[in-house]
C-alpha cells in the first residue's frame, strides 16, 4: 500500500521582455511562414508561454 502526498506543483513564470519580443518580431518579418512554436524555440521562449499568447 502506498502513501500519497499532495504537493503543489511548482510553475515557472516567464516574462516576455521587450528584447525577446523584438527578436521574435524580427524573425517573423524574415520568415513569416515559420511556425510560432519554432520561432519561440529559437528565441528561447517556453511552449507554455507561446500557447498563452494565442488567447490574447
Amino acid at each position: 500500500m502506498g502513501l500519497l502526498i499532495h504537493q503543489k506543483q511548482k510553475h515557472k513564470h516567464w516574462v516576455l521582455t521587450e528584447k525577446k519580443l523584438d527578436d521574435i518580431g524580427a524573425r517573423l518579418v524574415h520568415s513569416p511562414r515559420k511556425p510560432l512554436k519554432r520561432l519561440g524555440q529559437e528565441v528561447g521562449v517556453s511552449e507554455g508561454v507561446q500557447e498563452g499568447q494565442h488567447n490574447c
